[in-house]
């Protein structure tokens, strides 16, 4: 069976959908089809927005509904803003959608960020990290968050299972990852995870527009509770692996800006230990139908997952 993305059916329905509930015309191309389906609407009047239909399983209605809650109750400042769902015609934020014997599957529109697509300067992340920083300071936004814990043992135990579950090439995999993660734990690196609260959850370089000073963040699928530092972590690994140039002052810029000395042995060994666990977590939630990686590029994963692990462990991560 076709993908929803290749279906032109699936693609006539949502512009006719986004015609009667938000009154927007215009044409439909897919960006992103992963758990999500994300599809770009270039309307007739010039404005372009960004529609989401939610996966098929892990997002129900009231994690979307959290979700957007959250992002009503962001404070913005002038370093800090945030993308919000637009309101249908009736009002509504999450909307239903019905692809017949595909299911039905959760839909929410957002308006494209101002600014332009962040880069790896130093610029860019001195504005990611200050606005970060602004984010975790509202601890009212901690009880508004879906029911979904980030970063902890429960779900590192899960991904372990899962890359181990998936071929005998992922059992040797999680073999020698848990590994590498019990001499983290040995060296104390998952007790030193200082302050819990709302995260983004994915927050990185492609979630993220730049102007000027400010930082406009979207993309909050992934949100949920666990240790503040968890955001950091996430920009961090993705720095790690691209290994762009001028790594090690791009991360200076970042943790700077947001409050942390990069230096700090605790930091250090706690961006270590999420570093790694948000290594293992991201390759397990890409083995998944939704994916259907090659094996060649399941080689490269498992790879690159073993490397940026056995970095963190051994304190010889990129970003210092």
């Amino acid at each position: 069976m076709m993908n929803l993305d290749e279906d032109p059916r699936a693609t006539t329905y949502l512009s006719d959908f986004c015609k009667e509930h938000y009154g927007i015309v215009g044409e439909l191309t897919t960006v992103v089809n992963g758990l999500n389906w994300t599809l770009a609407v270039e309307a007739r009047d010039g404005l372009k927005y960004f529609g989401r239909v939610y996966r098929v399983r892990g997002r129900s209605k009231a994690d979307v509904l959290a979700e957007h809650s959250i992002l009503g109750a962001i404070v913005e400042t002038s370093f800090l803003r945030v993308i919000r769902p637009l309101r249908s015609r009736d009002g509504n934020t999450a909307l239903e959608l019905d692809f017949g014997t595909r299911g039905r599957r959760l839909f929410a529109l957002y308006p494209c960020a101002p600014g332009r697509p962040m880069e790896y300067t130093t610029h860019d992340f001195r504005v990611a990290g200050r606005a970060l920083a602004e984010v975790h300071q509202q601890s009212h936004l901690t009880s508004l968050s879906p029911d979904r814990q980030l970063y902890d043992a429960n779900e590192l135990t899960a991904a372990l299972a899962q890359i181990a579950g998936h071929s005998a090439d992922g059992r040797e995999v999680s073999i020698e990852l848990s590994a590498c993660l019990d001499e983290l734990r040995r060296a104390g690196a998952d007790h030193v995870l200082l302050g819990r609260g709302l995260c983004h959850g994915d927050f990185r370089v492609s979630n993220i527009h730049i102007d000027q000073e400010c930082a406009h963040i979207f993309d909050w699928d992934d949100c949920g509770v666990g240790p503040y530092w968890g955001d950091l972590a996430k920009m961090g690994t993705w720095l790690d692996i691209l290994n762009p140039p001028g790594v090690l002052d791009i991360w200076k810029n970042f943790t700077g800006s947001y409050g942390l000395c990069s230096e700090d042995r605790a930091a250090r060994l706690a961006i270590r230990w999420l570093v790694a666990t948000g290594t293992v977590i991201n390759a397990a939630s890409v083995l998944t139908p939704e994916f259907n990686l090659s094996a060649e590029t399941l080689q490269v994963l498992f790879a690159r997952t073993i490397e940026a692990t056995k970095r963190a462990r051994d304190d010889t991560l990129r970003i210092g």
